[in-house]
């Protein structure tokens, strides 16, 4: 229970209690009371309390996913939930922040909803509504403003591409070799005409590039610094040397199931960066190590 998690960080050397909470029920009790709840239940200075509150609410962005011509689709990751979790770090690495900046500070209720971090994916959809007011609508996988800026067909598989500016255009158009007939058309010579043309200019080019496989165009483009990448199956990913040279996919030792693989952290850093020493942990596997270590006696 909460009382027993704050007296054990009394009985122990710990001054630092965080409390995750990813239950719904009481929360709005609980955000209510907010600053008077921490004091109650962390009075003094010696521990510094936080409580973080992750809500769920069942609202989605379904609609923006899949095609024009499809019902919305269901993204296949918990983008919520990862999110929620992403922010819920921040928030209570700033709080630790503002606590080393107050030592009068003793405590901290974070609130993060679902829905909320949810919203953020939102980005410059919905910057985009703000100005105009306007309804977005599904476009699959081309980008709203910007074209060709999407997946395209190679002769091996897909491929995705982003021409953000006119001259990846023309470098673009010059390893395609339609630098007369086509980067010079009055229908796609600006990024304009080609959002307006774009039914017509996809068909040319994956017209052209379906004649080699995608590693080809990957490596000359590149080579000329446009941005472009493999769309891989998830089994290709994981297996795929680059992200195995940064070390994205570790090996941990298991007690029960052997040798195991996880995805790793993508954050890297010149100096005491993550680690990977202990698997993930059975229920209750360290309490007497822990409270071995933190004991006061």
């Amino acid at each position: 229970s909460e009382m027993c998690i704050r007296d054990s960080a009394r009985s122990l050397k710990i001054k630092r209690v965080i409390l995750i909470d990813n239950q719904s029920k009481g929360f709005s009790v609980k955000k209510e009371l907010g600053d008077a709840l921490i004091k109650v239940r962390y009075p003094a200075n010696d521990i510094y309390g936080m409580e973080v509150f992750l809500s769920f609410c069942a609202e989605d962005q379904n609609f923006l996913t899949g095609s024009k011509e499809s019902s919305p689709a269901r993204y296949p990751s918990a983008m919520a939930d990862i999110s929620a979790g992403i922010y819920a770090t921040i928030g209570i690495l700033s709080s630790l922040y503002k606590r080393d900046c107050n030592k009068k500070l003793n405590g901290d209720f974070i609130d993060i909803a679902l829905v909320d971090a949810q919203t953020t994916w939102l980005a410059n959809i919905g910057s985009s509504f703000f100005m105009d007011n306007k309804r977005p609508t599904r476009m699959g996988n081309a980008h709203p403003t910007i074209c060709p800026y999407q997946p395209l067909k190679a002769k091996d598989k897909m491929l995705i591409i982003a021409i953000g500016t006119e001259r990846l255009w023309k470098k673009f158009c010059r390893i395609l070799q339609i630098t007369e007939n086509v980067m010079n058309d009055p229908k796609f010579v600006t990024n304009a005409k080609r959002n307006d043309n774009r039914h017509d200019l996809i068909k040319i080019l994956e017209k052209i590039m379906v004649k080699k496989n995608a590693d080809y165009w990957i490596e000359q483009f590149i080579h000329e610094d446009i941005p472009a990448g493999p769309i891989n199956f998830p089994d290709e990913t994981l297996e795929d040397a680059h992200l195995k040279s940064r070390n994205m996919i570790v090996e941990i030792e298991h007690p029960a199931l052997g040798i195991i693989k996880s995805i790793g952290n993508p954050i890297n850093m010149s100096q005491n960066g993550p680690t990977y020493r202990r698997h993930p942990p059975r229920l209750g596997e360290h309490n007497k190590e822990i409270r071995k270590k933190y004991s006061k006696d």
